[in-house]
């Protein structure tokens, strides 16, 4: 009907109470009468007119689709009619993916804090204890004869029967 009917059917079936496909149906070739009946007009020349088609019929597909030349960019995005578009991305399986490959975390459950776990800090501290000081990288001053050379005078130092000078 070429646009011509816009709402007019939707009207018609509203004052006439229709509700149903069925009514509608049957409905429709009395309206169609009246409307053609009413709205109809006689052409000036009965012939037609049309020029015949010498034409495939996949040609005429290419001589009605419009096409326009686009370019995607990285992001896949383009530009129509001065806005930017940007497609979805495809579904593209990786090398891995298609293998069946699927990555395992570093081990299941809840990712824990070893710098503030408390179990972990007393079993560290439990190892360390059992070590002695030059494992646990500690430096202690040097003990000569029971006597720390860094708190020894130079008269307990020749006691202790070092002859080494003293600076």
């Amino acid at each position: 009907m070429n646009r011509t009917l816009q709402d007019r059917l939707v009207k018609e079936l509203r004052l006439a109470d229709i509700d149903d496909m069925e009514a509608g149906n049957a409905f429709l070739p009395g309206f169609i009468e009246h409307y053609n009946a009413r709205f109809a007009i006689v052409p000036a020349r009965p012939d037609d007119l049309h020029r015949p088609m010498n034409l495939a019929p996949d040609r005429l597909k290419e001589i009605l689709c419009k096409r326009e030349q686009r370019y995607v960019g990285s992001q896949l995005t383009f530009s129509f009619e001065r806005q930017q578009e940007q497609q979805t991305k495809p579904a593209v399986k990786t090398n891995s993916e298609k293998i069946g490959y699927k990555p395992r975390g570093r081990k299941p459950g809840k990712r824990t804090d070893f710098m503030t776990d408390p179990a972990i800090i007393a079993r560290r501290r439990q190892a360390l204890s059992q070590q002695s000081a030059v494992e646990q990288g500690q430096t202690y001053p040097a003990r000569l004869n029971g006597v720390s050379s860094d708190c020894m005078s130079e008269s307990s130092f020749k006691q202790a029967g070092h002859n080494a000078v003293l600076w």
